[in-house]
This record gives C-alpha cells, sequence and structure tokens, in this order.
C-alpha cells in the first residue's frame, strides 16, 4: 500500500475493517475503517469496489440494528452495481433487502423516476451525522430541537414545525417550531395546531387523514392549494408536509414552507427528510420511553419516602394517643435539653453577663401516672380504658405550650417536658394538672362517664444551678419518677417536688448513689426537700 496507495489503500482498508469486526472492535474503529475505505477511491475509479464497500458497510450497520443507515449504503451499493452493469448483483441485493430497495408508492406522482434516490446525490457524511445527532438524544426537549433545526438545515425551509399525536386524546400539538424570527426552536408547548396562524390548517388536516406527503411547489400561484385562505394570504410558495410513521403506527406530522423560493423540497430533500424522519420517529418513541421511566421511577421513590416517612413518624408516635414516644424523647427532645443546658453553663461562665433571668430559668420534667387505672379496663373494659388515656392526653395537651412536650411514657404514664420556664411555675403547673384531671368528667361512651385522679413527680433541670449539666436527661427523668413514687406513697391524687435543699452541692459520688435503687432513698431524703401538691 505505501508503494501504490491509490491502487491499494482502499482494499487495505476494507479489509482491515472487516477483520475488525470478526475481532469485536468498537463501532467508531469499523466506521473509521469503512470511511477511509471510501475516501480512498476516487469519485469515478474501481466503481466496483466502491460498490462492495457500500455493500458491506451496509451489512455492518444492519447487524448493529441501525436500519436507517443500513438502508442508505445498501442502496448506494445497488445504484453502482447498476452502473457496473452487474446485474446479476443488483437483482440478488433486491431479492435480500426488498424493503430497502423498493419504489416507494408514497413519492410516486411527485417525480417521474425512482423514489429512492442515490447517496451519489446526496451528503451521505451529513445525513449519518443527522441521523447520528438525533438518535443520541435521550431528553424529549433536546431531542426535538436537534431534529428541528436538523430538518430546516436539510430541507431549505424558512420554518418548520413537528407536530406530535397526544396518546390521551389523538389530537395533534405543535411540540416544536423554527421560524426566522427564532434562533432557537420552541419545544414542548403543546399548542392545538388549529390555534397557530404560521401554518396551513388544511394541509395538516389532509396528511393527518390519508397519511401521504404533500409537496406543492409553488402553492400561491398553481395547484389545487392556491386558494386556501392562508396560502393565499401569506403567498406561501413552497410547502412540505409529510407523516411521521413509526412500525405503521402515526406519530405526527412534519410541516415545512419556503416564501421565497419555490421548488424547494426536491425528491433528494423528500428522501432525506424521511429518513430523518424516520430516525426521529424511533428516538421520540425511546425518549418517551425513558421519560415514562423516569416519571415512574420518581413516583415511586416519591411514594416510597413518603411511605418511610410515615414509617418514621409512626415509630415516633403513640399509635393509640398520637403522642411522642420514648424513642422521639432520647433521639430528638434529648438534643434540646442539651443545647439548653449548654447555653446555661455558656450563662454561666460569662461573668461580664448582665442579664440573670435567662440563667435563672429551668426545664421542667414530670412524670403522671393516672391513678387505679387498672380499675377501668376490668370494670369497663380496655375500649374504655383507651378512651380514657385518650381524653386525658388531649387535655394536658391543651395545658401546655406548642415547644413544650407531652409524651406517652408507656402504659397510663405520661411524660411532660416544659423548657425555658421559671422554677415556682413549677409549683403552679403540678397543682392545675392534678386539679383538672380530678375535676373534669371523662365521657368514655355513650353511657359510661367516669372520674380519675392522677399523681405526679415533678423536678427541674438543672437540679443544681451551680453544676447545671452534672445529670443528663435520661438521669433526670428517672429522678422524677422516684418523685412520682412519693406522691403514689403519700396517697395518690397529688404531687411531690423534688427540690435540692440550699447550699447542698451535689458531686458525682453523690449522682452515683442517687441512681441507684438501693442507695436512691438516703441520697433523696438527705439532700432534697420533698415538696407535696394537692
Amino acid at each position: 500500500m505505501e508503494n501504490c496507495p491509490d491502487n491499494f489503500a482502499h482494499k487495505y482498508y476494507l479489509l482491515t475493517a472487516e477483520m475488525a469486526i470478526i475481532d469485536d472492535a468498537p463501532i467508531d474503529t469499523v466506521d473509521v475503517l469503512f470511511r477511509k475505505a471510501l475516501e480512498s477511491i476516487g469519485s469515478n475509479d474501481f466503481i466496483q469496489f466502491r460498490a462492495l464497500c457500500n455493500e458491506l458497510y451496509g451489512k455492518f450497520w444492519l447487524a448493529k440494528g441501525n436500519n436507517t443507515i443500513a438502508a442508505l449504503y445498501t442502496r448506494e451499493a445497488h445504484y453502482l452495481y447498476q452502473q457496473w452493469g452487474a446485474t446479476g448483483k443488483v437483482a440478488q441485493l433486491v431479492k435480500q433487502y426488498p424493503d430497502y430497495l423498493k419504489v416507494s408508492q408514497e413519492y410516486r406522482g411527485l417525480t417521474g423516476i425512482s423514489s429512492y434516490t442515490t447517496q451519489s446525490s446526496i451528503d451521505m457524511v451529513s445525513i449519518i451525522k443527522a441521523t447520528q445527532a438525533i438518535s443520541s438524544e435521550i431528553k424529549t426537549d433536546k431531542l426535538l430541537t436537534t431534529f428541528t433545526k436538523t430538518i430546516i438545515e436539510n430541507a431549505g425551509a424558512q420554518k418548520g414545525f413537528l407536530l406530535l399525536k397526544n396518546e390521551h386524546d389523538n389530537k395533534l400539538y405543535i411540540e416544536a417550531k423554527k421560524t426566522e424570527d427564532n434562533d432557537q426552536p420552541q419545544v414542548m408547548q403543546s399548542i392545538p395546531y388549529t390555534q397557530s396562524s404560521e401554518l396551513c390548517p388544511e394541509i395538516i388536516q389532509y396528511v393527518a387523514r390519508t397519511k401521504k406527503t404533500i409537496v406543492a411547489n409553488n402553492a400561491c400561484s398553481e395547484g389545487s392549494w392556491r386558494e386556501n385562505p392562508y396560502i393565499a394570504e401569506n403567498k406561501v410558495k413552497s410547502v412540505l408536509c409529510m407523516p411521521v410513521i413509526y412500525q405503521t403506527r402515526f406519530v405526527g406530522i412534519v410541516y415545512l414552507e419556503n416564501n421565497l423560493s419555490d421548488n424547494v423540497f426536491t425528491l433528494e430533500r423528500l428522501e432525506i427528510l424521511k429518513i430523518l424522519s424516520t430516525q426521529a420517529a424511533i428516538s421520540i418513541e425511546n425518549a418517551m420511553l425513558y421519560e415514562n421511566m423516569e416519571e415512574r421511577i420518581r413516583e415511586r421513590t416519591a411514594q416510597l419516602d413518603k411511605a418511610n416517612e410515615k414509617l418514621r413518624e409512626l415509630s415516633y408516635h403513640d399509635p393509640l394517643t398520637g403522642l411522642y414516644n420514648r424513642r422521639y424523647t432520647f433521639q430528638f427532645i434529648s438534643k434540646r435539653v442539651e443545647s439548653f443546658i449548654k447555653n446555661k453553663r455558656r450563662l454561666l461562665d460569662n461573668n461580664e453577663r448582665r442579664d440573670f433571668s435567662a440563667a435563672d430559668n429551668v426545664i421542667g420534667i414530670f412524670l403522671i401516672d393516672i391513678d387505679h387505672f387498672k380499675d377501668v379496663n376490668d370494670t369497663y373494659g380496655h375500649a374504655a380504658g383507651d378512651a380514657t388515656l385518650v381524653l386525658i392526653s388531649n387535655l394536658i395537651k391543651q395545658m401546655i405550650r406548642s415547644d413544650d412536650y407531652l409524651v406517652r411514657w408507656g402504659g397510663e404514664e405520661f411524660l411532660i417536658i416544659l423548657f425555658d420556664t421559671k422554677r415556682e411555675y413549677l409549683d403552679v403547673f403540678s397543682k392545675e394538672v392534678l386539679v383538672k384531671v380530678r375535676e373534669t368528667p371523662f365521657k368514655v361512651s355513650d353511657s359510661i362517664t367516669i372520674h380519675k385522679t392522677c399523681s405526679l413527680g415533678c423536678v427541674d433541670m438543672p437540679v443544681d444551678s451551680a453544676n447545671p449539666d452534672l445529670l443528663n436527661m435520661e438521669q433526670m427523668i428517672n429522678l422524677s419518677d422516684y418523685a412520682l413514687y412519693y406522691a403514689k406513697k403519700h396517697g395518690r391524687n397529688c404531687g411531690a417536688h423534688f427540690k435540692l435543699k440550699e447550699n447542698v452541692k451535689l458531686d458525682e459520688y453523690i449522682i452515683k448513689d442517687l441512681m441507684d435503687i438501693r442507695t436512691s432513698k438516703k441520697v433523696i431524703e438527705e439532700y432534697f426537700n420533698i415538696d407535696i401538691m394537692i
């Protein structure tokens, strides 16, 4: 090949391309080799090798599933074999590829020559680039933009429209348009074509009904459309309107105009548009499938997120009363408590502070138990017991602020956490709860109304103002549980408030004994005042 490239280069590249196919080389590698084989043959030289190269190139694209490009090269091979006089080979190709080489009835009457145009008169490189550009888009908006720009460039139109059939109402909508006034096509607007003044609705209706292509070479001066109101008013010269078909299914319509020149939409351009439209129909179908799949994924993801959020909410709430539960308390409320205590420590460490009111505020922690609740279940049934819990929880919920917490702690116990409040208010609130529960009749069914009382244990956090982070939230809840025990021991229907005695300082050893059930009673009685509230 180096000594005489004009004679052997095309053979070398053709053989190398075939070897690359056998070796399962990448498509781009094989594509480049076939192109080099064709480019190395002069336009009038080695016609038989140009025919063979196009035939093999077509087989390659057919094997890769790209029928559009395969058809182009097969037709070129057919034409070249005819020119060479290889009638046997021509007949073989017609028999082997009848769909590629048949004379289309669609264009008869438009011209007196065969309806497929040879690649000798078509810019093959441009067509392949155009089809590859269209087929590479998977987003509908980008696909419509690429297709509209491509058909206008290849057809010589001043303006162009792509109408797509809506699967829901079977009506045609303008989904892409490009005019001289717009640099970029306008897409995805779904405009009913009957509402547009930029195209001829009667031509659209005819093509939609007959599925036949219309080409008018001088529409405003001759032919059956010259008296059409739109054609006459806009002095339309060249018009092309063709159906877009995918697997015998009507997908939409391509509508093109050129009002400067007549005879713009030649048979050669018709063939190009048909190839591009076929590829566009395939790509539109794929893009819609892709976007439908994406939409389904988004919907499923949203449903899953919603379900997970619901499960998360359920995991943090008591199913009977709808109140927060222990899990929520230790996962979220504890963080707010920690933040409050850290801020309190910061205020205490700031010797230059002027506002002591924030440092004096506390968190009130209460444990409430419904007295003799088992009697309700035993006497009236569990439904009445459940109703009692719901009614009492609703009653207490109305007594706290929106940023405070009421928690179903377990069984007939409730935890209340009042944030950033005065110490003296804790006794006031405790008494209000005791009185409210005691005096409220609870109608647990149409025929049953009961009265209940409750017992309450209360502590303020921090229990030691000088050492705010000595006890954590869990330890303080345990301390309020001890206070609740003292209230029950005092006869129920009352509250017990543990208050650290004056001039008492707690340390880690005292806290350790306080949290030990074996020594807690002694520590409480030694270091705390126990106020009983009725």
